[in-house]
């Protein structure tokens, strides 16, 4: 699996009222082909939600303009699914840790040495949301399967008869997601 190949689908919002500070990761993450969308309002970024949600929020951890906290805590509401990454200086790390014991994903820490780094981080959260995805295509198929339908089809998503004679007709993520439940 190579997550590089679908990054395009995932978006990702960048939230800082001082976008210049995360500007470079924002557009680092573009050129990666990540969907970027800066905000330097919180406001502005939620009221994207219901429209476009995103699936990682990266929020400036340095803000003072808006209670960060409570901003974790919302989009942890609003979106389960979506991660959150707290971005910041290291100097700031022992304020920032407990945001992930408040449902923070990750943090990262600028200057971020090296893109490679920073997009280990966020194709971690990609590949888990990817894998995630599959492994329920693969719940609701084998919940037709069980109620006498054909089945979906890996390839399309659709209702129908193509679905894999044997493992080795599946696509390789398919058959890891079997044999991993199988453990």
């Amino acid at each position: 699996m190579k997550i590089e190949e679908v990054r395009s689908s995932f978006t990702v919002y960048v939230i800082a009222s001082e976008l210049i500070r995360l500007d470079g990761i924002a557009e680092s993450l573009g050129l990666a082909g990540y969907m970027c969308v800066t905000f330097a309002e919180l406001t502005a970024a939620f009221s994207e939600f219901p429209s476009n949600p995103p699936h990682m929020v990266l929020f400036d951890g340095e803000e003072q303009k808006f209670d960060l906290g409570k901003a974790v805590r919302q989009v942890g509401t609003q979106l389960p699914e979506s991660h959150v990454f707290i971005v910041s200086p290291l100097e700031l790390r022992e304020r920032n840790l407990p945001f992930l014991d408040r449902g923070a994903y990750d943090l990262i820490y600028t200057p971020v040495k090296s893109t490679t780094e920073l997009l280990k981080k966020l194709d971690r959260a990609a590949e888990r949301d990817y894998f995630m995805y599959l492994n329920e295509r693969l719940m609701a198929e084998h919940k037709l399967n069980d109620e006498g339908t054909a089945g979906l089809s890996p390839a399309t998503g659709a209702i129908g008869p193509s679905v894999p004679a044997s493992a080795a007709d599946a696509p390789k993520e398919v058959v890891y997601l079997i044999l991993g439940s199988l453990q």
